[in-house]
């Protein structure tokens, strides 16, 4: 094309009338049309007076050498942005920012068509939308979307019962497939679990828009990934147990003091009722009493 003729060819052409020899990358075309990358090794072979009779040029195909060069950089971005994700969720102590953000940064970095991450329910049966990238997130969330954990050709409750990460590379041609109205370009769809030892919180979901888009690198990425987000939302909820559990017994503490400032058991039981409701949030409060009946025998 004229555009590597500018770019490659001219300037490669020019530094071997300079220098006498040179070598790089140029690009060839087939016979089909079509380019490929080569190494390029071209000398100029002088006579005994010096002036130039002949080239001596090589030309190796590097496809494979520039598939695995691409294929490396493109790990060493995506483990850049794991780490990236990480240290901003490592920062967060509220576990639905941490799984919002997560699903934000993954859709954005991974260059990706969705993300979004499904929490298991307490009684382990049920997997709830929890947080989901953009607009389109949001309204799932807000619509309460759920997959029963044992739902068959749900692709979240395979990895979930599972354990490990699943691919499905071409949806459209997955038996029992039903499109989702608001993600009406999914092609292909990764699903791996938020796992922490052996305690299964979640499943990251991430979909391209793109057929065969994802890989068994794909995986591997995107476990790491969940490993380290399940660890921190872990780490949040505990935080977030132990804050809850500090505030109820400073709760308990305080009505106990102000209980036993009284004089009276009248008093006593109006502080009870008074201070539960608080802490309760409850709009009216009462307390029965009532007196066990005598022994009749």
């Amino acid at each position: 094309t004229e555009e590597q003729l500018e770019k490659e060819v001219n300037p490669f052409n020019i530094k071997v009338q300079e220098e006498g020899q040179n070598q790089g990358e140029v690009g060839h075309k087939r016979k089909d049309g079509s380019t490929f990358p080569t190494w390029m090794t071209v000398t100029v072979m002088m006579s005994d007076v010096g002036t130039p009779i002949a080239l001596v040029a090589s030309a190796q195909d590097i496809t494979e050498r520039k598939k695995a060069e691409e294929a490396i950089a493109k790990r060493a971005a995506e483990l850049a942005t794991v780490a990236k994700v990480s240290t901003v969720v490592a920062t967060l102590q509220d576990p639905d920012q941490i799984i919002q953000t997560v699903a934000d940064l993954a859709k954005e970095n991974f260059d990706l068509y969705h993300a979004h991450i499904y929490t298991l329910d307490a009684a382990e049966e049920t997997l709830a939308l929890a947080a989901g990238a953009g607009e389109v997130g949001a309204q799932m969330v807000s619509e309460s979307w759920q997959i029963p954990l044992d739902a068959e050709q749900s692709l979240v409750a395979q990895a979930a019962r599972s354990r490990e990460g699943i691919i499905v590379n071409d949806v459209r041609a997955t038996s029992g497939f039903m499109p989702n109205p608001l993600l009406p370009n999914t092609a292909s769809e990764l699903a791996v679990p938020l796992v922490v030892g052996d305690e299964i919180l979640g499943v990251l979901d991430v979909q391209s828009d793109e057929v065969n888009h994802f890989t068994d690198e794909d995986v591997s990425i995107q476990t790491t990934l969940a490993s380290q987000v399940a660890v921190a939302l872990q780490n949040a909820r505990s935080y977030q147990q132990a804050q809850q559990q500090a505030e109820h017994e400073s709760m308990i503490n305080i009505i106990s003091q102000r209980i036993q400032s009284t004089t009276s058991i009248e008093d006593a039981l109006q502080v009870t009722i008074r201070e539960l409701g608080r802490a309760l949030g409850a709009k009216q409060t009462s307390v029965q009493l009532g007196v066990a009946p005598k022994d009749q025998s």
